[in-house]
């Protein structure tokens, strides 16, 4: 079965391949701290958790998040500036399946502070599924130490102006990485999935949505791509302030991606990539699309966003304003057939408890 892959776009293990890969084991004593909870059930680092499953606890997280403390999720103060689009950063204008597929993550982080990502619903079994970045879902202290897992995860697919357009769906549990439970310095293994609850009509999320987007994985460097997410803040004082940079709208970056250097004192050795763009804290977990079709609004999801990193024009690590070609990239771990296929697996063959109507 290849259904969930699209080999023509790089995907070079197919969905049954990673699944004849698992081999039952138990988890570190490091990743087993996290919460006895949360549990690991293949050789493959993968880490799951129950989150909101009940119908009790789904209410529960809905009603915690009112539009008065979404609305106070932090971000840069409004503001009348005209538009200034630019493949670095601009509102998404066009239709299609992007604009309902991609929407807002609402979670409370490590230090009890509401937050925001993005996520994205994908091709999955359970109709259910989205992918994030790992630090969406299990977060850590500024040392990268200390993980715990996000509380109050609310999904709300095409969010636009406050509106939830196909509801909200709270999520009933997160895949992880072991190698991201242990360390939030491990970049390559920030990525996660969530499986989500029906919304208030008892709707799955993609069937509220009518669409889906695909998964490619081991994608080449050098692609044309495109990023979305809802940022909440820019470094571009020519966007701050409006609506598709404090979380309101949709926003998108454009460019070639490429391989990002690391610095040059602390070198990890991480898989990271990316396209010059100010999206800032908000677009984390949004997709990075190849071949992207802007008609349809489709592509395959190679990538996520998960953090800002300067480069120069010569590829190398640089600091911000260290000189006038120092380029602020937004970038993230590519998705690959080693890493994210595992997790893809125990995420989107997961079964989905019934949770009632809440009409």
């Amino acid at each position: 079965m290849t259904g969930f892959l699209n080999p023509r776009r790089g995907a070079a293990t197919t969905v049954t391949a990673i699944a004849a890969l698992a081999l039952t084991a138990g988890l570190s004593a490091q990743a087993l701290a996290l919460d006895t909870d949360a549990r690991s059930d293949t050789a493959d680092n993968v880490v799951s958790r129950q989150l909101a499953d009940t119908a009790a606890k789904q209410q529960q997280v809905r009603d915690y998040w009112t539009a008065e403390r979404i609305a106070e999720v932090p971000h840069h103060e409004p503001s009348d500036l005209p538009p200034s689009p630019g493949p670095a950063g601009a509102a998404y204008s066009g239709d299609g399946a992007v604009s309902t597929t991609v929407g807002r993550l609402f979670y409370v982080g490590h230090g009890g502070e509401d937050s925001s990502c993005t996520a994205t619903v994908v091709e999955s079994a359970n109709r259910s599924t989205v992918v994030t970045a790992g630090h969406c879902v299990v977060t850590h202290d500024l040392l990268g130490e200390n993980a715990r897992w996000a509380e109050q995860l609310l999904f709300v697919p095409g969010f636009r102006d406050g509106e939830m357009p196909h509801g909200a769906f709270p999520a009933v549990s997160g895949v992880v990485d072991a190698r991201w439970v242990a360390s939030g310095e491990a970049i390559d293994y920030d990525q996660s999935f969530l499986v989500l609850g029906e919304n208030e009509e008892g709707e799955r999320v993609a069937d509220a949505v009518g669409a889906v987007q695909e998964l490619a994985f081991d994608p080449e460097v050098g692609q044309p791509v495109q990023e979305f997410g809802y940022p909440r803040a820019t470094g571009d004082p020519a966007q701050q302030g409006r609506p598709e940079f404090i979380g309101l709208r949709l926003a998108h970056c454009w460019g070639t991606s490429q391989a990002l250097a690391d610095h040059p004192e602390i070198p990890n050795t991480s898989d990271t990539r990316g396209i010059p763009c100010d999206m800032g804290g908000g677009a984390s977990g949004g997709p990075r699309f190849a071949d992207f079709d802007p008609e349809a609004g489709t592509g395959a999801v190679v990538g996520l966003n998960t953090r800002g990193r300067y480069m120069n024009s010569a590829g190398e690590w640089c600091q911000e304003g260290d000189s006038a070609d120092c380029v602020r990239y937004l970038a993230g771990p590519p998705l690959t057939s080693a890493i994210t296929g595992p997790l893809y697996e125990r995420a989107h063959r997961s079964g989905v408890p019934e949770a009632g109507h809440h009409r």
